[in-house]
């Protein structure tokens, strides 16, 4: 965006995304990219992007304090945790000691064979139209952000929270429930990250903003539906 800002050809140091994982499903609202500012039409009548600092100028990541699923606390131990909204993945990635969290709650509430930790997966023998019936209706997946202004609570809808088996080389009768362990142990950061990708990004509008950086040395990131 540097190079794109010198050359006169954007004004502000921001890229947007609005991304459909099945573009032939959304005729009306395609996935789109926009360097420069984020673009008032592919989001809601009358609302503009919450955003929300990053932790540092250095990174598009966002603290978050709270994730639960299925109008429950799943006992996940999040507090500090870092999130990262990635276009570039499909799905929901965990770190370990969250994943094995999420395992534990999947395991007591729907089966003991619905994860497995050692394979990675969390999957049902069973369509995702009649699983979708097992969580019901409003049993989204929530996340609660926070920055040094305030708290944000966002939303994954239960429909992106269920992937066909056939995605996954599986039967279309199995269904995936897109979360897996990252397990990614490099850093202090890493091991307390979780990456956020398509399977998100389907419900928001996101903005990576560069322009507070140079004057107040902090990014942001907006989300808007």
């Amino acid at each position: 965006m540097w190079q794109l800002k010198e050359a006169g050809m954007i004004d502000h140091m921001t890229m947007s995304f609005f991304v459909h994982l099945d573009d032939a499903r959304f005729p009306d609202s395609p996935s789109t990219v926009k360097f420069g500012s984020w673009d008032s039409l592919s989001i809601a009548d009358g609302t503009e992007p919450t955003m929300i600092r990053t932790v540092s100028e250095k990174t598009w990541d966002v603290k978050c304090n709270f994730m639960n699923l299925d109008k429950t606390d799943a006992g996940l131990s999040v507090d500090g945790t870092l999130v990262r909204f990635d276009p570039g993945l499909p799905y929901l990635y965990l770190p370990t000691s969250i994943f094995t969290d999420f395992v534990k709650f999947m395991n007591g509430k729907y089966g003991a064979s619905t994860c497995d930790p050692v394979l990675n997966v969390c999957k049902f023998p069973k369509a995702c139209s009649e699983v979708q019936k097992t969580f019901g209706a409003s049993s989204d997946f929530e996340f609660r952000l926070y920055d040094v202004r305030g708290k944000y609570t966002f939303k994954i809808k239960t429909e992106h929270m269920m992937v066909e088996g056939k995605y996954f080389q599986d039967p279309s009768d199995t269904c995936y429930v897109p979360i897996f362990n990252h397990k990614l142990t490099r850093t202090e950061d890493d091991r307390k990250t979780i990456f956020v990708g398509n399977t998100f990004m389907q419900d928001y509008y996101v903005v990576y903003d560069m322009s507070q950086w140079e004057e107040r040395k902090y990014l942001q990131v907006g989300l808007a539906k």
